[in-house]
């Protein structure tokens, strides 16, 4: 049964397969009646209203809203050359808006002409802040620098090239009350270095057990040991490597001057073994 339902001057018109057609959207009055208006830009709308399993509930300041339990809420299908998605304040249009290219990369603030290039900053009291793509840092390229409430805790950077450098915060005016480490060899003996397979490849690698060095060095460790998910499953802990570098270089320190120590002494028994072994 076909037929066909007239809003202002906008047309809904019915076919005999079930589609409905909407026609007469040009004028702005009638986008903004359907509650079809997205902007002054917009020229037409094309409907596939076949879908009914489909609920729009909108909220102050809410310009789409779409919920579908079942599949993707919102689809943006690009049928021409251009960008498939792009998002920007029309009252004052940016130079680098939020872009999805034709080709799936993705621009914020930027042109998405290296994969998925981000120039975005994201704040929270609760986790790290993270903003990629500044490209004026204290030296060469960062591409992600992290914050935690403001502060500097580290970056990812390049030096221009091909080198890309994993930066902690180190600078001195963010520490205090520094003294020499003590005891490193100790420390160094008791560390457990062992080879070992991973059960999910089957490959042998050299490595340490988390909550072993988490008894030596626990700012190398995150996580404790045995933990577990609420489903039962494993809640692995994990390790960064990176940490242990000082431990190793206190203890390479330690048996320099050891070494130098003991060079004294031969030195000295040598020069006296000498004077000996002439009169």
């Amino acid at each position: 049964m076909a037929g066909e339902i007239q809003l202002n001057s906008t047309t809904f018109a019915t076919e005999s397969g079930g589609t409905i057609t909407v026609s007469n959207v040009d004028s702005a009055t009638n986008r903004q009646n359907l509650g079809l208006e997205i902007g002054v830009d917009v020229q037409s709308f094309d409907a596939d209203t076949t879908k009914n399993d489909v609920a729009n509930t909108f909220t102050a300041n809410q310009i789409i809203s779409v919920t579908d339990n079942t599949n993707a809420a919102l689809r943006v299908t690009q049928l021409g050359t251009g960008n498939a998605l792009v998002v920007e304040d029309s009252a004052n249009p940016d130079s680098t808006p939020f872009v999805i290219d034709a080709s799936g990369k993705v621009g914020i603030g930027t042109s998405p002409s290296y994969g998925r290039q981000l120039d975005i900053a994201f704040s929270s009291n609760s986790g790290p802040a993270i903003v990629g793509n500044d490209t004026t840092p204290q030296n060469g390229n960062t591409f992600f620098e992290f914050r935690n409430n403001g502060t500097f805790c580290g970056s990812i950077t390049s030096n221009g090239s091909t080198t890309t450098v994993y930066n902690e915060g180190s600078d001195y005016r963010l520490k205090t009350n520094t003294q020499p480490m003590t005891g490193a060899t100790e420390r160094l003996k008791a560390l457990n270095p062992i080879n070992f397979e991973w059960i999910s490849t089957g490959e042998r690698v050299d490595g340490f057990l988390a909550h072993e060095v988490q008894a030596i060095v626990p700012e190398a460790v995150t996580g404790e040991k045995d933990a577990v998910n609420e489903d039962g499953s494993i809640n692995p802990q994990g390790i960064d490597k990176s940490k242990l570098v000082p431990l190793l270089t206190a203890a390479l320190q330690e048996a320099i001057t050891l070494i130098e120590s003991q060079q004294s002494q031969i030195d000295a028994l040598t020069a006296r073994i000498e004077v000996l072994e002439t009169t």
